[in-house]
């Protein structure tokens, strides 16, 4: 319930400008809708949100962190 309420008024303002942020790191609308989805169940496994002093940035790292590894994985030449 506090986490809820906490996206709520403090990380759902923060997506506009996130999407907006990937729209210019040309990822696709669908891949950006699968990044922020990840970022939210990150989010919202975490036990508290005390600790976050800026919501906009933790999203935006949190979004960043998880292309990043996209963009590994997609390097990996299987056999």
């Amino acid at each position: 319930p506090e986490i809820v309420r906490w996206v709520a008024s403090h990380v759902l303002p923060a997506e506009p400008g996130v999407r907006a942020w990937l729209r210019r790191q040309g990822v696709g609308p669908a891949d950006a809708d699968d990044l922020i989805q990840d970022a939210y169940c990150r989010i919202a496994a975490l036990p508290s949100v005390a600790h976050i002093e800026r919501p906009h940035a933790y999203l935006m790292q949190v979004v960043r962190n998880l292309w990043l590894e996209q963009l590994r994985r997609q390097r990996i030449v299987r056999f």
